[in-house]
């Protein structure tokens, strides 16, 4: 019996969905004269293949995955081979939301997608990824900015919403894939009624995300924190600002890391909330709020901005495919 296996005996051998760019790999060093026990012992050979395509790996017994991270925001053309006509598990990570500057709201996470089975069928793939939105800006009565958005094939995550800024009418938290955290409350857009009025938190897009925490109008000033795609962001009780909500906890890479996580809300007197787990910035209180995580889509904190304190929103993170 021959030490070389044919193509109808290396059908029968390899399991029922075995990746095509191994079945590939495997009779192209067929017709190379590898013995049937080099095939055997072939996946060292075959791992180090697919890290000179600019694939990471990692073992998972008893298994072995690659992937890749795409970070640069905007729209770019990728090479995937060697794995054309394979099923991919995808993470699609949106831009976060900026936080609210006056007494602010913080930004909503981006949204995120998570999903498995999708068919690459192509080399080249156009992946967009984005970039986080801008904080508040002091004397503008404008909210922070969303988040862009990240696209790849069909897959289209959302960006997190900005943050409230008490300035604005109502001091509301935009939607987005995350909604951003509410402002302290306002009425009328510059009013200055204690203990009655709320900003609301920011809507969200289903599947992607979660609200943004409401704000409270006390002497406190204490705004709410912006959601999460893993959670809500938390309302504030009119004391301590709003924690951002948590993020999705995923091992697509196989370290299990948080993505979208919202921003913490702007406290006065007490203590600004904190960023949720997965980039998100924390609040002001009487130093500038923190920006989202880069590459992790987190919401932006944030800010005071008002009566003679500066102390800045900040923006939110940019996205990330895998």
């Amino acid at each position: 019996m021959p030490d070389t296996y044919s193509s109808s005996e290396l059908a029968n051998i390899l399991p029922a969905g075995t990746s095509p760019a191994l079945f590939r790999f495997i009779t192209t060093k067929l017709t190379q004269g590898v013995s049937k026990t080099q095939i055997f012992s072939a996946s060292p050979t075959f791992v180090q293949w697919i890290q000179s395509y600019g694939w990471t790996t990692y073992s998972a017994s008893p298994n072995w995955y690659a992937y890749k991270s795409f970070l640069s925001v905007g729209n770019n053309t990728y090479d995937l081979y060697p794995f054309t006509n394979d099923y991919a598990d995808v993470l699609v990570v949106a831009g976060g939301g900026g936080g609210g500057n006056h007494h602010g709201g913080g930004g909503g996470g981006g949204g995120v997608i998570n999903e498995s089975g999708i068919l690459v069928d192509t080399n080249q793939v156009n992946i967009t990824v984005g970039g986080g939105g801008q904080g508040g800006v002091h004397g503008n009565s404008a909210p922070g900015s969303g988040g862009d958005n990240s696209i790849f094939l069909h897959l289209r995550a959302i960006g997190g919403g900005g943050g409230g800024n008490y300035q604005q009418h109502y001091g509301n938290g935009t939607p987005g894939g995350s909604g951003g955290g509410g402002a302290i409350g306002n009425s009328s857009g510059g009013g200055d009624a204690i203990g009655s009025q709320r900003g609301h938190g920011g809507g969200y897009q289903s599947g992607q995300g979660h609200y943004g925490g409401g704000g409270y109008h006390t002497t406190n000033h204490a705004a709410g924190g912006g959601g999460g795609a893993g959670g809500a962001g938390v309302q504030t009780n009119g004391g301590n600002g709003g924690p951002g909500g948590i993020g999705f906890q995923s091992s697509i890479t196989g370290t299990t890391t948080y993505y979208g996580g919202g921003g913490g809300g702007h406290s006065q007197n007490n203590t600004p909330g904190s960023g949720g787990l997965g980039g998100g910035g924390a609040g002001a209180g009487h130093a500038n709020a923190t920006a989202g995580t880069d590459g992790t889509g987190g919401g932006g904190g944030g800010g005071h901005g008002s009566a003679g304190a500066f102390q800045s929103a900040n923006k939110g993170g940019s996205g990330i495919v895998i």
